[in-house]
């Protein structure tokens, strides 16, 4: 249930298993209340590294334009790999200063 709650509302952890370890110590963090914070600061760290990510977004799409967005949701898709994002919005910016 966490897992799917967390997936529908698009995190992206960047770290390895933490779906999976919350899920498969449940019973643990339901009945042992310290273990319950410590999950619940997790994913409060979760969040604000999410609120953090969608300012950055944000400042790029006002910066540079929408096609820093599409570009950045191609690299989370798959369909473009780090390297070319980082060029594309290293060429953006030069771009950008070149207009200023």
């Amino acid at each position: 249930m966490l897992k799917d709650d967390l997936l529908r509302i698009g995190f992206d952890t960047y770290r390895e298993n933490v779906e999976d370890e919350l899920l498969e110590n449940d019973k643990k963090y339901l009945n042992d209340k310290k273990e319950s914070e410590r999950a619940m600061d997790i994913l409060l760290d979760i969040l604000e590294e999410k609120e953090h990510k969608k300012m950055l977004i944000d400042f790029e799409e006002n910066i540079f334009g929408i096609n820093v967005i599409e570009k950045e949701y191609a690299y989370r898709m798959g369909v473009l790999d780090g390297l070319d994002l980082a060029e594309f919005i290293a060429l953006n910016k030069k771009l950008c200063l070149k207009r200023n």
